[in-house]
């Protein structure tokens, strides 16, 4: 019989616990073993290519990671820190701690997310998905181990980025709800007071600045067009329109030691910070956001800096708090004050410092006892081979300590004697969430709630996994595991990001269920409009239920349709829609065609075939399918009757700042001021106004029609055959507005250089003829129509381009 390969402890302390081999009792002992042999890294030591192995952590910034006490303790005995822990004893020699700890500690700058904590540390920490693998918080003791939490909160923002085997997945946390579990587990100090540098005055300091900005820009090293002094936090004290950016500064007076939420909600980019610590990062280009920070403060006053920036569009900033003793309300002027503004340098992390001679002790002892197998830490650090996990016979560990019960080490041993495939949902615990045949489903029910509690355990329950093979496409499913995607509103508990080390998921569904070849109809424009008619409280009344582009259902928060055609393969959808229930038991998805007849006679002449074609289809456009009798803000269709209409806002296609034109040929045009040239063309309808006239009025909205046709991004002129980058004023265009002919049709204007240009266009029915005329000093130049690049003639100083676009 084969001697296994781990050796079992005289004694018996905590053994590894690998969550799938643990909970599974029937498992095979086969697969159980290999399973064991991959997750407890033996091949990373002995090479065995049949062994998924789990890459042990990335160890090269772990010193700006963890604290110096907790890694001394962790060497001398990882079980006694972590019961159950997969990390073995590898340091027999209590001489060799000492070493390993300074050569660790010295690893890394400090890490850190710059971030505040949003307010709900403890509710993300059970409802996300944690305490479905982890277990209750108050278990994990992390606060022993982590420099700060701001350390812990980098590491919940992209576990992959120190733990790239998937077994640790991404929450896709945002930073602030990163730091606010990490505050949750490892607790934050209070941060302390500023001393101001002098007398204070009434007011928050101001200064405005200019620039194209896409974020907020580095300040200090811009010179500011503007200052002053502002009662409380105003976007308007600089005058400005668009591209600028503006820098708050004052001392906050906070009244009482507590927990203090700040909140900032701007059109575009805002941040707010304390000292040198950001509270809350609002940055990017967006319409009205508001995204919130928790910290800890004690009473004082405190050195507070709002930033924000402008790119086109609204302008926007409201920045409000909340603490102890009082509810959500913006900083008023009575809490500001303005003076000598200075920011105290922050703390150091502690006061540890590694020992040279002892680093490189560490380092040699690091390779000696073979850390490096597993451990990524320094390039080119490497541990000499050990011999093949096949070749072993009789042979026992020398390095590794792993006390292995009977169950562990007779399935070790079934596994080193016969090769089996491992079930991949085994290796990432996804049975800690998911269903699939008999096996698995949540562990602890009551991790898992829901937003709605009428839809029962479908509404808070993660979805079985049964024939996901033959549901969702390929493409989809590597999406999922990739990106981590959350689809269904109603379930709090997140879909979590594996990475590339869990794409064996995904043929392993693939082989297992079998699929129905895709097939794919032509694009049919009755079809899609059934599809609307039948989608909405005119037909089957799916938005009763569903989502429609981010617009809420009238009832039940359902699952967006206009995902459905991007995740579902076409052959399940069909059986899904004729029957819920046979592929979803418990489903609350009524049946619209029992017994395969339609329940509406009157639409597509009661065909169940083609309106299912017709949803189908209908779906598959997307984003850009018109919304749905019953949902959302209804359709405000402009059309053009005995003259054009002008649709100056954000269209989808041609920036921030474009100009629609709809003409009642039924052709339409958006021309981009920004760019100073046509970006789209289409036929039909000219643009739903909805999105831009109802409440906020925030977003892009596209063209209503169909056909559309975008022209190449970038400027209409170069002075040479190579096409420039820049746009815009970046490149010398300066717009000049438009003006308007009898027939109320617009010539746009604008200048490049030196040259006039007029931008006309005449329409006719399935046509539109452009014509550019210029005027200006005769100089080498090119315009671009489409892919094709024309040289431009003058004759006495002026050129005509006349381009027709039939499509």
């Amino acid at each position: 019989m084969l001697t296994i390969l781990l050796c079992l402890a005289l004694q018996d302390p905590p053994k590894p616990v690998v969550a799938a081999f643990e909970r599974f009792d029937t498992l095979d002992p086969v697969e159980g073993g290999r399973l064991l042999l991959g997750e407890l890294g033996c091949a990373h030591c002995h090479a065995d290519p049949s062994i998924a192995s789990k890459k042990a952590p990335s160890l090269a910034d772990v010193g700006g990671r963890l604290k110096p006490e907790w890694i001394r303790a962790w060497l001398k005995d990882p079980h006694a820190v972590k019961p159950g822990t997969t990390m073995p004893k590898v340091v027999a020699d209590p001489e060799a701690v000492e070493p390993l700890t300074h050569y660790l500690a010295s690893l890394g700058k400090p890490v850190a997310l710059t971030s505040g904590a949003g307010p709900k540390g403890a509710e993300l920490y059970a409802q996300s998905g944690c305490l479905a693998c982890h277990g209750p918080a108050e278990s994990l003791g992390a606060e022993g181990k982590w420099r700060n939490a701001a350390a812990l909160a980098a590491f919940l923002h992209d576990p992959l980025k120190w733990r790239p085997s998937g077994r640790m997945p991404k929450l896709n946390l945002t930073p602030q709800e990163a730091m606010a579990v990490a505050v949750r587990l490892a607790g934050a100090p209070p941060c302390e007071p500023d001393e101001p540098g002098g007398p204070l005055e009434p007011g928050v300091a101001w200064e405005a600045y200019k620039g194209d900005f896409n974020k907020l820009p580095d300040f200090d090293a811009l010179q500011p067009v503007a200052k002053g002094v502002a009662a409380a936090f105003d976007v308007g004290v600089a005058k400005l329109d668009d591209h600028f950016a503006l820098r708050f500064r004052a001392f906050l007076d906070v009244p009482k030691d507590g927990l203090y939420t700040f909140y900032t909600a701007s059109d575009d980019g805002s941040r707010l910070a304390l000292g040198r610590t950001v509270i809350v990062d609002n940055d990017g280009v967006h319409g009205g956001t508001e995204v919130a920070g928790t910290r800890a403060l004690k009473k004082g006053k405190y050195a507070l800096t709002v930033t924000y920036f402008e790119g086109a569009g609204g302008e926007e900033l409201a920045v409000s708090w909340e603490g102890p003793g009082f509810g959500k309300r913006k900083i008023d002027g009575k809490a500001l004050s303005h003076g000598a503004f200075s920011v105290k340098d922050a703390e150091a992390v502690d006061a540890f410092k590694p020992d040279p001679a002892l680093v490189a002790k560490g380092r040699e002892l690091f390779q000696s006892l073979r850390c490096a197998s597993c451990h990524a830490a320094e390039p080119n650090l490497k541990s000499p081979p050990s011999r093949p996990l096949a070749t072993l016979k009789g042979a026992r560990c020398t390095v590794v300590k792993y006390p292995l019960d009977d169950r562990q080490a007779k399935a070790v041993e079934a596994g080193m004697k016969e090769k089996k495939d491992v079930d991949p949902l085994l290796v990432f615990n996804c049975y800690a969430c998911h269903e699939r045949g008999k096996r698995g489903g949540p562990a602890i029910d009551a991790a898992f709630v829901g937003q709605d509690q009428t839809i029962g355990d479908e509404g808070r329950l993660p979805p079985h996994l049964n024939g996901v093979g033959a549901k969702l496409r390929p493409e989809w499913l590597k999406t999922v595991l990739a990106q981590g995607t959350k689809v269904r509103p109603y379930v709090f508990t997140r879909m979590p990001v594996f990475g590339p080390e869990a794409m064996p998921i995904v043929d392993h569904f693939l082989k297992a269920d079998v699929a129905a070849p895709e097939t794919a109809g032509a694009r049919d424009k009755d079809l899609i409009k059934a599809g609307r008619q039948l989608t909405g409280t005119k037909g089957m009344s799916c938005v009763s239920c569903h989502q429609f582009q981010g617009h809420k259902s009238q009832g039940i928060p359902g699952m967006d349709l206009v995902v459905m055609v991007t995740r579902l393969r076409r052959d399940w959808f069909d059986r899904y829609l004729r029957e819920p229930s046979s592929l979803r038991p418990g489903t609350r998805m009524p049946t619209f065609w029992p017994e395969g007849k339609s329940v509406r006679k009157d639409i597509l002449d009661g065909d169940t075939a083609k309106q299912i074609d017709a949803l189908w289809m209908y779906l598959g456009e997307g984003g850009k399918a018109q919304i749905p009798v019953g949902i959302g803000p209804q359709p405000i269709l402009l059309a053009a009757t005995d003259e054009p209409v002008i649709y100056r806002n954000f269209i989808q296609g041609a920036g921030p700042r474009a100009i629609g034109v709809g003409y009642p040929e039924h052709v339409n045009l958006a021309w981009d001021a920004n760019q100073m040239t046509l970006k789209l063309i289409w036929k039909g309808d000219f643009i739903d106004a909805s999105k831009h006239w109802v409440d906020r009025g925030s977003g892009f909205q596209g063209p209503a029609g169909d056909d559309v046709v975008t022209l190449p991004d970038g400027p209409p002129f170069s002075t040479s055959e190579t096409w420039p980058k820049e746009s815009g004023k970046a490149a010398g265009y300066q717009f000049g507005g438009y003006e308007l002919d009898k027939k109320g049709r617009p010539t746009f204007l604008y200048t490049f250089k030196e040259l006039k240009v007029r931008d006309a266009f005449e329409p006719a029915p399935g046509k539109l003829t452009r014509t550019l005329t210029i005027e200006g000093t005769s100089t080498p130049l090119w315009f671009r129509d489409r892919e094709s690049k024309l040289p431009v003639k003058f004759e006495n100083g002026k050129a005509l381009i006349s381009v027709s676009y039939a499509w």
